[in-house]
This record gives C-alpha cells, sequence and structure tokens, in this order.
C-alpha cells in the first residue's frame, strides 16, 4: 500500500522481482539443458545450477524484499510522526522553522506585556523597562 506512493520504493521492488525470476528462470532452463547433454560431466553441474541457482535467487528476492519492507516501514512512521507525505519534507522543514520564529516571537511578547504590566503597576521604572524591551528585540 505504501510503496505505491514511494516511487523509488516501488522502483526497487519491480527491479527485485525482476531479477529475481530473472534469475530463477535462467538457472532452471540451464540446469535443463545441462542434464540434457549426454556427454561429459554436465550432469552434476545440470542438476546443481537446476536446484541452487533458483533457490538462491528466491532466498535473495526475500532478504531484499525484508530490506525495502523495513525501509517502507521506516518511511511510514516518519510520515505518520511528523504528519508529513513523501515529497513534503521540505514543506516540513520549512513549516518548522517558521513555528519556531513564531514560538520566539509569542514569547517575547509576552514577556513584553509582562514587563508593560508591570511598569503601569509602578513596579519597574521606565529606564528598567525599556533596557528589557531593548533585549528583547534584539
Amino acid at each position: 500500500m505504501f510503496e505505491k506512493n514511494d516511487k523509488l520504493l516501488s522502483i526497487a521492488r519491480v527491479i527485485n522481482n525482476v531479477v529475481a525470476w530473472i534469475g530463477i528462470i535462467g538457472g532452471v532452463l540451464t540446469g535443463i539443458i545441462l542434464c540434457c547433454i549426454e556427454y561429459g560431466d554436465y550432469l552434476s553441474l545440470g542438476l546443481s545450477l537446476l536446484f541452487c541457482v533458483p533457490v538462491f535467487s528466491a532466498l535473495g528476492w526475500m532478504v531484499l524484499r525484508l530490506i525495502l519492507n523495513y525501509f517502507c516501514d521506516i518511511k511510514l512512521i516518519r510520515n505518520k510522526l511528523y504528519g508529513v507525505g513523501n515529497g513534503d519534507l521540505y514543506a516540513f522543514l520549512v513549516r518548522n522553522s517558521v513555528e519556531d520564529s513564531n514560538d520566539t516571537f509569542s514569547s517575547a511578547s509576552s514577556k513584553l506585556m509582562q514587563l508593560k504590566t508591570l511598569l503601569d503597576q509602578g513596579i519597574i521604572t521606565q529606564a528598567e523597562f525599556d533596557r528589557e524591551k531593548e533585549k528583547l528585540l534584539k
């Protein structure tokens, strides 16, 4: 399901399938051809190719399929955690940097409002207010 939205994983999965099938079919055909040759020591080579190449091709396919599923799961978890799609990583990074700057702005504005309240209540002087205001604006 998820790999249909991710072109790179989908392409890797198709290549894995094609290479595995080529290995299986090629091993079986080569083994049969070598078993049919009646002279020489080709029978043992043909039988080993007939059974070993398809088995190793299938094992290689399964291992690579597990690795691709692992990457697929990692991307799915990342996208669920951060609420972004496959192509939205740049938008996610830009959005978070804007939110961080907004957080800084909102904390500075709330601090400034607290200082204004203290000034209005007479707890701090105008000079102290101006000094703290300069610190916040920098």
